[in-house]
Formats: structure tokens, sequence, C-alpha cells
């Protein structure tokens, strides 16, 4: 019961000092994209059932939504544990975008392949995410 009432705390102080505009649309839109089954695209996103609003409007949350960025990157630090030795997970992936000229910022990236060779260059985005792992047993 614990590990609950610190999620609901969590969200909670994310509801009232990160999310500056439209919270509880943010909010659903983050819980569908954690909710839901695997997504092909954001129209598919808006029309998971956890997200009770109309279709349209997770473009104008997107649009017209405010974040507190430091705030939000404080608070999530601060979730992190202090005591002992800690375990964070990097994972590198790569979109390839290599008809797309007009794209800005495209570059050549590593995309790993089944093991016939090994993987390739690609042209592309590369997106990394840096995560906190916490102990076994706990949320």
């Amino acid at each position: 019961m614990e590990q609950f009432n610190k999620l609901v705390e969590f969200r909670q102080a994310v509801f009232e000092h990160g999310f500056t505009k439209a919270s509880d649309a943010q909010f659903e839109l983050v819980d569908a994209l954690l909710l839901g089954q695997l997504i092909r695209s954001f129209p598919e996103l808006s029309l998971l059932p956890t997200f009770r609003r109309k279709w349209h409007c997770s473009y104008a949350v997107i649009e017209r939504g405010g974040q507190d960025w430091a705030w939000l990157e404080g608070h999530f630090v601060q979730q992190a544990s202090t005591k002992g030795p800690q375990l964070f997970s990097l994972d590198g992936t790569a979109w390839p975008h290599p008809a797309v000229w007009t794209l800005a910022d495209r570059q050549y990236v590593f995309s790993p392949r089944p093991a016939v060779d090994g993987g390739a260059s690609v042209v592309g985005h590369s997106y990394s995410v840096l995560t906190w792992v916490p102990e076994s047993g706990s949320s």
C-alpha cells in the first residue's frame, strides 16, 4: 500500500506543478501512452480508451499544453535513491529517414540488424533514453 501511496503522491505533484496548462488532458495522454498496447501513430494513441476526449483534442493538448521542465527534471531526479550503488539503463534507438531530404538534423546513425551482418549505418535520427532502474521488488 505504501508503494501505491507514493505513486499517487508522485502523480499529484506532477499534475499540480509539472503540467502548467491542460494538466488533465496531458495526464490522459501520458496514461494512454503508458497503459495502452503498442501504437503505430499519434492518432492511434488518442483513440485508446484511456484518453477519454475526442481525438482532435490530443493535438490541441500538444500545441497548448504547458510543462515546467525545470521542476519536472528536479522532481524526477529526487525519485532516485541515494543509498548504495545505483543501476542506470541506457537505450539508444535509430530512426531511419533515408528518403526524407528536407528533414532537419539527419545524420548517419548506427542501426543494429539481425546477426546476419551485425548492423549498419543509416541516415536518420538517433534517440537515447537514460533510465534509473529501481531496486528489485519496488516500483
